[in-house]
């Protein structure tokens, strides 16, 4: 187990980068919205050339957070099949169906708190910059309100989990995907566990998924397809898939899919060509283009090095308390140290100063939360698993 733990060092490393990527989408959202919407009323640079350039060109793929996401979502599917397709024992799927709620609920659960006790007690410091940082609409509908008791531990335990519920920490709508994309890959493991042609029926279901605009789905069943060509040569790519040329290509078009962007409309920019009424462009073009760069990756060992660096690795193992914090320390901490240095620096310079003395203490916090809280609900889970099943099949 630890000579495969080495070896998917990389995928720490991918889940690193996707968290910075996340942060800094949450930054442009709060700070410079136009980097993200290509609005000109919204710009804060100069006459907003810069900013709108980058906001429809496949440079914002530094920020993208659509397409970080769907890198999470990928890498889920990746890791938690690693296991059952080393074993092939369909019992592990079982033994992860049972932990997965329980691994994620005190974590998640814990920040909902955070929240709560933030915006009763006026921490939150976004609600009142909203005309200054010209994006008033989104910044007032995070962390608006409360819900009193019974709502708030009924969202804690259910809402984030089955409803998409945001309430209390905007990036918590991605659990009930984590959560129910998890279940789902778990279950069809356990299905074609047994049957022929599982390559054709992992396509079946991505397609349907897809079809049915389930896109954050089929990312869990995409995940698991990529790790299973590492244990199956019958799942390897073709010769033609395999020629340099070939990979350049996909690497190509999967960077460009990637950066779809989040703009009201992309008619007149370079992502026109790819936009159709039929497809949710944004989240189906950033599954597919993390899907195509993941596959490039599973197969260059010089990637997988690079990606194994000791800093992506460190920010990949805190990541998920690196996702859970950040954006209440972005409003309430961040957003009060803007409003500090505002007056007597400029908008751009105390923007920029906040966010770099904000990065140490998102990290800090995140690597407290990651060894207090978010290993307490691993060893919580595996607590739950034991006193579920006979101490034979552990």
């Amino acid at each position: 187990m630890t000579n495969t733990k080495n070896k998917l060092l990389y995928i720490e490393g991918i889940r690193g980068l996707a968290a910075v990527i996340v942060v800094l989408h949450h930054f442009t959202l709060i700070f410079y919205p136009a980097l993200n919407y290509g609005e000109l009323n919204q710009v804060h640079i100069g006459n907003g050339f810069l900013e709108i350039f980058i906001a429809k060109s496949p440079f914002n793929l530094i920020y993208n957070g659509g397409f970080a996401v769907s890198v999470f979502f990928i890498l889920s599917g990746f890791v938690l099949s690693n296991v059952y397709h080393q074993s092939l024992n369909p019992v592990v799927l079982y033994h992860y169906a049972l932990k997965r709620y329980f691994r994620l609920v005190i974590p998640v659960s814990l920040t909902v708190i955070i929240a709560y006790f933030f915006i009763k007690a006026g921490f939150m410091n976004h609600l009142g910059l909203g005309e200054l940082t010209k994006n008033s609409v989104w910044l007032y509908e995070s962390f608006k309100q409360t819900l009193g008791l019974a709502g708030t531990i009924k969202n804690m335990f259910v809402d984030v989990f089955f409803l998409k519920d945001n309430t209390y920490n905007p990036v918590l709508w991605t659990m009930t995907y984590e959560f129910l994309g998890s279940l789902l890959l778990f279950s069809f493991l356990f299905v074609i566990h047994g049957l022929r042609y599982k390559i054709i029926l992992y396509g079946v279901l991505v397609l349907g998924l897809i079809a049915t605009k389930n896109n954050f789905y089929a990312a869990f069943i995409l995940g698991a397809f990529l790790n299973r060509m590492l244990y199956d040569i019958k799942f390897m790519p073709g010769t033609v898939l395999k020629h340099k040329i070939t990979k350049v290509i996909i690497g190509l078009i999967g960077l460009f899919f990637c950066s779809y962007p989040l703009l009201n409309r992309v008619d007149n920019t370079v992502y026109g060509c790819i936009s159709f009424s039929q497809v949710e462009s944004y989240d189906f073009y950033h599954v597919i283009g993390s899907f195509m760069l993941m596959y490039l990756i599973v197969q260059s060992d010089k990637v997988k090095k690079a990606l194994s660096n000791t800093a992506l690795v460190f920010i990949g193992k805190i990541s998920f308390s690196f996702y859970l914090l950040h954006f209440i320390i972005f409003c309430s901490f961040t957003c009060y140290l803007f409003k500090l240095l505002y007056a007597t620096m400029g908008y751009n310079v105390a923007a920029l100063l906040s966010f770099v003395i904000s990065l140490p203490v998102i990290i800090l916090a995140s690597i407290v939360y990651h060894q207090w809280i978010d290993k307490t609900g691993i060893k919580f889970s595996e607590k739950i698993l034991s006193l579920c099943v006979s101490k034979n099949e552990l």
